[in-house]
């Protein structure tokens, strides 16, 4: 509909929408409506729903495991919303950036990361950004000493299960499970 009336702005955050919803569903053809979202966002400047599009095609690529997809999407996302002063999304990415990390064993790569994007933005952020960088850092911890307590993980787990975020429940709970 948007297409038709020629709302391209509406076109891409419907793009978004339904591209993430597809590839969450186990559909792979998902990612091309995500890359459409982006292409068009990119093409008139639309930069909240290019970064929109930045973080949910590489969250779903990571749950759905579509690896080879997260790495260029995390350079050109990263590159993009600090070029566009757009800090808010920087701390999905850099958590997506970090479960990618997790899953190869990068540990020290994905410590570093999460500690940098906390200490960037140490004036606070919302606990829907600060809690899954915090899990890396936890997962990285347990990995690190098998025989660690869970205690941030655990202090983690009733906020992020309060949220009903899947985004921000599965890195602490693939933590507990550590």
């Amino acid at each position: 509909l948007a297409k038709s009336l020629g709302v391209p702005e509406i076109e891409a955050h419907a793009l978004n929408n339904v591209g993430s919803a597809l590839v969450d569903d186990g559909q792979p053809r998902g990612f091309d409506l995500l890359g459409q979202s982006l292409a068009i966002s990119l093409e008139h400047g639309f930069h909240e729903h290019a970064a929109r599009a930045y973080v949910n095609a590489t969250e779903a690529a990571l749950r759905g495991r579509f690896l080879s997809r997260v790495e260029s999407l995390l350079d050109e996302g990263l590159a993009f919303v600090r070029k566009h002063d757009m800090d808010v999304y920087a701390p999905c990415l850099v958590n997506s950036s970090g479960q990618l990390k997790l899953m190869h064993g990068r540990l020290d790569e994905a410590a570093d990361e999460a500690q940098r994007e906390l200490r960037r933005h140490a004036d606070g952020h919302s606990i829907i950004v600060q809690r899954p960088l915090e899990a890396v850092l936890a997962t990285v911890a347990m990995l690190r000493s098998p025989h660690a307590e869970p205690g941030v993980l655990v202090t983690l787990w009733p906020d992020v299960l309060a949220m009903g975020e899947p985004d921000s429940i599965v890195p602490i709970a693939l933590g507990l499970a550590e």
